[in-house]
């Protein structure tokens, strides 16, 4: 019984630095175009295992993570650079900047563009009412 409960709670442990490794890796290289495969590869497990994993311990695919974390990205970038829209999109590996346009708000409400203005009205907001 002692052994079949280590067996599993390693198994658990094996899984959760799976998925800790995983999205290390989305984190460190969000900027490039990142494929499912690449990633299961640099694990060395299968891409489906991978999937599986993933959407269990997260709830998220890991498209929709990858997604994401771009996304958090832009929205620091905006908020505290004035960097073209088109440039981020070009530096975050979308294909362009209508599709970064459309992710961006499909995540947020709003288009990056939308989503600067908000942030400098807010940021003025602030100062007038200190």
């Amino acid at each position: 019984m002692v052994w079949i409960q280590i067996r599993i709670s390693w198994s658990k442990y094996r899984k959760n630095e799976l998925i800790s490794k995983a999205k290390a890796y989305i984190d460190e290289h969000f900027e490039k175009r990142l494929s499912t495969d690449e990633i299961a590869t640099e694990m060395n497990v299968s891409r489906p295992y991978l999937s599986d994993q993933f959407k269990k311990a997260t709830g998220k695919n890991l498209s929709e993570y990858i997604m994401v974390k771009k996304i958090e990205h832009a929205k620091k970038e905006l908020e505290f650079f004035n960097t073209d829209i088109k440039k981020l999109s070009e530096k975050l590996s979308f294909s362009s900047q209508s599709h970064f346009t459309r992710v961006f708000k499909k995540y947020t409400g709003i288009t990056p563009s939308e989503y600067r203005e908000q942030v400098f009205l807010n940021k003025v907001k602030k100062s007038l009412s200190i």
